[in-house]
């Protein structure tokens, strides 16, 4: 995957979580991952690179992953204000939440897109939704993906099912929209080679698009699919999602596929649970 002919972007990433990690680990070929961290030995001492608020390199890409909650002491949008003053071509994402939609829980199946206005009824959404409205009120350039329940190695359903944790099966038959770590990585860089070095007139309308993949699922489809993987029965935990109709909310993208030339590599659960199972 090449984002750049002849050069290899730069990223600059806020926030050391499962997105950026992965980034970090997977996509080293393509691109070149810094942190900015108040303390920048504690990853260096972990093989990342690592640069502090007053020294940073020319970068392509600011990716955002950090909580609508500021942790860590970074101020945005202050502190973004001199980056993007430093680097007049960078694009900046922020990941955000398929939760600043709203419900997604009960009910009979209902689809949201990109079109569709946001209503989140919870505090932590509102703040997401918040935190969105800033961002791309307040600067050029600057965009979000809405991702769905972001799974990867370590990190999935099937592995916490086969590690004895069968908490999942308390939400019941209700649709689930997912995305992989590897797909999201790949939407961002991809939105990003798209963007960069354009001006606002020559961009299109598309600031926010939703990091799901190409295929949401009820909860029974999936337990049952992971039954059969695994080679186990799963128990009884009082919740009858066998014979539960879906319920909430689906979440499609307009806009995801645009930005990933190859696809997605894993375009449902099905591939991307048996890629984690497989270790």
């Amino acid at each position: 995957m090449k984002f750049f002919a002849g050069k290899k972007p730069v990223v600059l990433c806020l926030g050391v979580g499962f997105t950026s990690a992965y980034l970090e680990r997977n996509f080293g070929g393509v691109c070149d991952v810094f942190f900015l961290s108040r303390r920048p030995e504690e990853l260096q001492a972990r093989g990342m690179q690592a640069v502090t608020q007053d020294v940073f390199p020319i970068v392509d890409l600011i990716l955002d992953t950090t909580p609508a909650a500021e942790q860590g002491g970074l101020a945005y949008p202050e502190q973004m204000f001199r980056i993007f003053q430093e680097n007049r071509e960078a694009v900046y994402i922020h990941i955000s939440t398929t939760s600043v939609y709203g419900g997604g829980e009960e009910g009979p199946v209902y689809t949201v897109d990109e079109s569709t206005p946001p209503a989140p009824d919870l505090t932590s959404s509102q703040r997401r939704l918040q935190r969105e409205t800033r961002i791309l009120s307040d600067y050029e350039r600057t965009f979000v993906i809405r991702a769905g329940g972001i799974y990867g190695p370590g990190r999935s359903l099937g592995e916490s099912f086969r590690a004895g944790d069968f908490s999942r099966l308390e939400t019941g038959n209700r649709m689930v929209s997912r995305i992989h770590v590897h797909d999201l990585c790949a939407l961002a860089l991809g939105w990003m080679s798209a963007r960069r070095g354009k001006s606002p007139g020559q961009q299109t309308a598309v600031r926010v698009v939703n990091g799901v993949d190409e295929y949401s699922a009820p909860n029974k489809e999936v337990f049952e699919f992971l039954e059969s993987e695994l080679k186990i029965q799963l128990p009884d935990t009082g919740r009858p999602w066998r014979s539960e109709p879906a319920a909430g909310r689906r979440v499609e993208s307009l806009h995801a596929r645009s930005f990933l030339p190859e696809g997605f590599r894993f375009p449902s659960y099905r591939e991307g649970f048996r890629s984690c199972l497989m270790g």
